[in-house]
């Protein structure tokens, strides 16, 4: 990305592979939470050293997925800790709530049924789309 000319704005969204790979232990996410923080601070100051716009993502819902949904949610705990330090760390230059656009309300740990590809973490066609029309069409401006 940042060999790209031309580039002004980036979208981040990254890390529920992380997450969901990682033990279901609390010492393990709670690991991958910190590795992912990190990770998120050190491309926003990169492409920041370029001039580019950094707008982070949160992370979507995976509840219900086997393996990544553990019975403790302590998976669930570290995809928490990571969406409240993008909605308030205040590193992103504006923040894009896929984790709203793609929830299911009654059951927030989950993806809204039609939104779901069918295994409780991948999105269909439906479910891109919605994560596309989280995007304020005003990030993507000069």
């Amino acid at each position: 990305m940042l060999a790209q000319s031309g580039v002004r704005w980036l979208i981040v969204l990254a890390g529920v592979n992380d997450i969901g790979t990682a033990p279901a232990t609390r010492p393990a996410q709670k690991r991958v939470a910190e590795d992912l923080i990190a990770a998120y601070e050190q491309i926003v100051v990169r492409a920041h050293a370029h001039d580019i716009r950094v707008y982070g993502g949160t992370l979507t819902p995976f509840g219900g997925n086997i393996p990544y949904d553990d019975a403790p949610g302590h998976r669930e705990g570290a995809r928490q800790t990571v969406n409240d330090w993008i909605r308030t760390g205040g590193r992103f230059d504006a923040v894009i709530d896929f984790d709203r656009a793609a929830r299911d309300p009654a059951a927030p740990r989950r993806l809204l049924a039609e939104l779901d590809l069918g295994d409780r973490l991948h999105l269909n066609p439906a479910g891109h789309r919605a994560l596309a029309d989280a995007v304020p069409a005003g990030l993507l401006t000069a």
